[in-house]
């Protein structure tokens, strides 16, 4: 619910938040939908109903389970991750939280328990948003958010945000890789930090201009996947500037790669 510019979650209130979550979703479906889908209205509304009740706290670990279940080579590893992490009690959790209201990277399973340790938890490297930033939980309560059930979060009125909305345009974050090559955790944050903080600057630059508004949104999306893909091979440029063992790496793969070739020719 959005109050004075900021956002409280009602999740946690049930029976209550069904019915709430039933009836925006409602809304929102009923804006976009022709007569003839109108009539469907009723499966829509199940599938409402399931996607709120899945969403609840109580019901993600056997939804994430079912998911490891049916589709193991795409969610196995995570939610053997969210397994090992339920080691650390809850309560620790949250308060590491409130130590630490960055969000961390957690890609293996001791990486899931150090996220819900305080002091450990601040070891692993941020998650960052597609413009390089650390993505960060609100801690308006302090100690108090423990017991607190409702999440609160700010309205960002961000034009860049605006513009990609706008347009369509939903880009995602940097590969992990560079011509099949893993990056280190400290190469993959900078690669993000760097190829995200060109893009913002680029992006906030453009949506500035006086011909901007005047692009139809299907030219702006193609606008902002070409400003992207120039960012990122941005990113890339200055990652590889700033390490020459990365630079030894690709090189002697390119190397081996054309040794092949002239060996199979």
């Amino acid at each position: 619910m959005k109050i004075n510019g900021k956002y409280y979650s009602y999740n946690r209130f049930d029976p209550f938040a069904v019915v709430m979550g039933t009836t925006a979703d409602m809304v929102e479906i009923s804006k976009h939908i022709s007569d003839e889908e109108s009539k469907k209205l009723g499966s829509l509304i199940m599938a409402s109903v399931s996607q709120n009740v899945m969403n609840k706290t109580w019901m993600q670990g056997p939804a994430n389970l079912v998911e490891a279940i049916s589709d193991p080579q795409r969610y196995g590893d995570r939610y053997i991750r969210q397994l090992a992490g339920t080691v650390v009690p809850n309560v620790f959790a949250q308060y590491a939280n409130t130590q630490d209201p960055y969000m961390r990277e957690a890609r293996s399973v001791l990486d899931a328990v150090k996220n819900r340790i305080p002091g450990q938890k601040e070891t692993l490297f941020v998650k960052r948003d597609i413009f390089g930033e650390p993505i960060k939980r609100e801690n308006e309560l302090g100690l108090a958010n423990i017991a607190n059930p409702v999440r609160i979060s700010s309205e960002k009125n961000d034009p860049a945000v605006t513009a990609l909305l706008d347009a369509k345009y939903y880009p995602s974050k940097p590969q992990r890789k560079i011509m099949n090559v893993e990056l280190t955790d400290y190469e993959y944050d900078r690669y993000s930090t760097l190829s995200g903080k060109f893009f913002k600057s680029n992006l906030d630059s453009m949506i500035t201009t006086p011909g901007w508004q005047k692009f139809s949104p299907e030219m702006r999306k193609l606008i902002l996947g070409k400003l992207h893909t120039e960012t990122s091979n941005l990113g890339r440029a200055s990652l590889l500037a700033e390490s020459p063992a990365l630079q030894a790496i690709l090189g002697k793969q390119k190397l081996d790669e054309l040794n092949k070739l002239i060996n199979v020719q």
